[in-house]
């Protein structure tokens, strides 16, 4: 009988682009350098609109995915050059 593969698990930080600002959390991460000619904000920072630690990092999460699927799908259509321009 064949052995499952054991899968490396990766700890990851749980206060990762969270941050408190007043009472709200914020998610604030940066632009990635190779794409800070096509994404001027340098840093992204979006609130999360609660208070609570719990919803703000499934929130945090689901922000990340997508920030994760652009930076793919930007990649994909500009190219996989690290000198990528706009024109």
């Amino acid at each position: 009988m064949a052995r499952k593969p054991k899968q490396l698990t990766i700890a990851r930080d749980p206060m990762r682009y969270l941050k408190a600002r007043g009472a709200k959390w914020h998610y604030v991460c940066r632009v990635p350098a190779h794409f800070a000619h096509i994404d001027g904000r340098g840093t992204i920072q979006i609130s999360l609109k609660t208070s609570s630690l719990d919803v703000a990092q499934l929130r945090r999460d689901s922000l990340e995915r997508a920030d994760e699927l652009l930076w793919c799908a930007v990649r994909m259509l500009w190219g996989a050059d690290d000198h990528m321009t706009a024109s």
